[in-house]
């Protein structure tokens, strides 16, 4: 005789589908959980770069910006030097000129040399009063827009790019920097130029002028001048020198540009009771010029002093055209002396939070799991690092000048493995936020 059902198969199979059930959730909800883990991961490299490369981006425009400025310096040193030698060859014509009034025939030559050196020395001072005002004004406008782009990136500012990283992805993430005390700031690694830099930038950009603009002086016999009134010991002081002098400078304050040039014949002196010729003195100033950018008319000394044509400098003082609407030398921005050097590197350590309520696969997981202090958060830290890398093959040579790096555009971005500081600082954060 048959027994009726009991339904037992029922029981174990409702049994066994609730266990393969609950198995698929649990499966399911880690899957989810470990999706949001590798979410947010994404999202902390994404910031992390983010923060670096703009860390990079603008050290690359006080690079770019510093070249303009240093360029610009050198224009109008240039200038200036130009409008100083047309000076000096306008007095020389202008005094060749007067001699040739006793050649009848070459005094018509003369008088056209000195009308066109006349007007080429007109049409430079008027370039150069429009160039330099411009130049000058150009280059303060960099430097306020190299402080504004500095004061720019805060550490609030980049705490506050993160969260637009982040969020912009997911709202339900929150994202933050992570402050590490062995790790230098960037904000308060880079500055203005120093007195003492900005001496160290003048002496650079006379040193970076051309040859001719840095020194054209000159000591050569004077062929057609005959010296007399002293014992000659060589043959050398049979005849007279011409002596030039001419450089381009930077005032002590670095608050001006002064070209200046003068020619002098000069004589050989005598010496002791038997009257030998031992030494040169100014005997006729032949030409000067003289050209000053500056922000006033006032008397400005060049860094070094030119000595050997006394009344040929007075003269080229005393005719000097002064060019206003300088603003004196623009100061660069370069990193501190502390984080200077082709090695430094700046780290940008981020973390990214999930909370245990946005997060419904983490819900879902610990509850079904019963985890007993289970973490109300998910975690993620990147570190994104911006470095000075120059093209291969220049390292050697930017170390020899000194390690410098603000003239030099080759910042980079990249992500990095977190080192021991910054793994303990996450982890304190961490262990709060949980």
């Amino acid at each position: 005789m048959r027994q009726p059902p009991t339904g037992s198969v029922l029981l174990l199979g409702v049994l066994f589908f609730s266990i393969i059930s609950a198995g698929l959730f649990v499966y399911l909800s880690a899957a989810g959980m470990l999706h949001d883990k590798h979410r947010g991961q994404h999202l902390a490299d994404m910031a992390a770069l983010s923060v670096a490369s703009w860390q990079a981006q603008t050290l690359n425009y006080q690079a770019y910006a510093n070249r303009a400025i240093v360029a610009n310096e050198l224009m109008m040193a240039q200038s200036l030097t130009l409008l100083s030698y047309v000076q000096h060859v306008e007095s020389l014509t202008g005094q060749t000129a007067q001699l040739a009034s006793l050649w009848p025939g070459f005094r018509d030559f003369a008088q056209v040399l000195h009308a066109t050196a006349q007007a080429t020395r007109e049409v430079a001072t008027v370039a150069t009063k429009a160039e330099i005002p411009f130049r000058s004004g150009y280059s303060h406008a960099l430097l306020a827009s190299q402080t504004a782009i500095h004061k720019a990136l805060t550490p609030f500012a980049a705490q506050a790019l993160v969260n637009e990283a982040v969020w912009s992805a997911d709202r339900r993430y929150f994202g933050q920097t992570l402050s590490v005390p062995s790790n230098p700031s960037f904000f308060w690694a880079v500055e203005q130029s120093s007195p003492a830099q900005q001496e160290k930038n003048a002496r650079f950009l006379e040193g970076a002028l051309e040859p001719y603009s840095q020194d054209r002086s000159f000591d050569s016999a004077a062929w057609f001048f005959p010296n007399v009134g002293c014992l000659p010991r060589q043959a050398s002081h049979l005849l007279g020198r011409l002596v030039r002098e001419g450089s381009t400078r930077m005032s002590t304050d670095q608050s001006a540009w002064i070209a200046q040039d003068t020619l002098s014949l000069h004589r050989w002196r005598a010496g002791g009771w038997l009257r030998v010729c031992r030494g040169t003195r100014e005997l006729w100033p032949l030409s000067w010029g003289m050209a000053v950018a500056a922000s006033d008319d006032r008397l400005i000394s060049p860094a070094s002093q030119l000595t050997r044509n006394p009344a040929a400098n007075l003269q080229a003082s005393t005719a000097a055209e002064h060019i206003q609407g300088y603003l004196g030398l623009t100061r660069l921005h370069h990193l501190t002396d502390s984080n200077a050097g082709v090695d430094q590197t700046f780290r940008v350590p981020v973390a990214v939070r999930l909370s245990r309520e946005k997060s419904k696969a983490m819900d879902y997981f610990y509850r079904l799991s019963k985890v007993e202090r289970a973490p109300q958060a998910l975690w993620s830290m990147a570190v994104g690092l911006t470095e000075f890398r120059p093209p291969r093959g220049e390292h050697a040579e930017l170390s020899i000048a000194r390690g410098t790096t603000h003239l030099y555009p080759f910042w980079h971005a990249r992500l990095a493995s977190p080192n021991l500081a910054e793994q303990a600082i996450f982890g304190v954060t961490t262990g709060a936020g949980n």
